[in-house]
């Protein structure tokens, strides 16, 4: 009881911005645990985006996107080292000496060749890393929008009291 006779001693606006942060996370759950799986049970045959309408229209997609927001951005070369070498382009080496390519020896599923072409890529574990921060910067975020909007239809109600 304490706690509810806390909440409702703080200003009106302090009050609707918590309750509205209290629904962002209460939606985020919802979609997670009962929209997306019960769609996916009723709808396991047909492939449509209406899916995300909801979510993204409430802005959790934001969060769950987080992946793909990290993978187009720049925020892996800001964070994490190139170190990890992938053969983009693999030959064997009689071939590639054939074609005069520079042979750099390369193992691929057990068998030898060359790679004619490489490139590097940040380690995977720094890369989650980096994902897993942009999923829960944009939730606190998300959070964070909605508890303003909700402080700020407080605070033209408390206002709106007042006269």
């Amino acid at each position: 009881m304490k706690i509810k006779k806390w909440f409702q001693t703080r200003e009106l606006w302090f009050r609707w911005g918590i309750i509205a942060a209290s629904i962002c996370v209460l939606l985020f759950l919802f979609y997670l645990f009962v929209y997306f799986p019960v769609y996916r049970f009723f709808f396991e045959q047909e492939e449509s985006d209406t899916i995300f309408l909801l979510p993204t229209v409430t802005g959790h997609m934001f969060p769950l996107f987080s992946h793909f927001i990290v993978e187009g951005s720049s925020l892996t070369k800001q964070f994490c080292p190139y170190t990890e070498e992938h053969c983009v382009s693999w030959m064997s080496k009689e071939y590639a000496l054939e074609e005069n390519q520079e042979c750099v020896p390369w193992t691929s599923e057990g068998i030898s060749g060359c790679c004619v072409n490489s490139e590097t890529s940040p380690v995977s574990a720094c890369a989650d890393r980096v994902e897993t921060g942009v999923f829960f910067g944009s939730g606190i975020l998300l959070v964070l929008i909605y508890f303003l909007i909700g402080a700020g239809i407080g605070f033209f109600v408390q206002k709106g009291k007042k006269k």
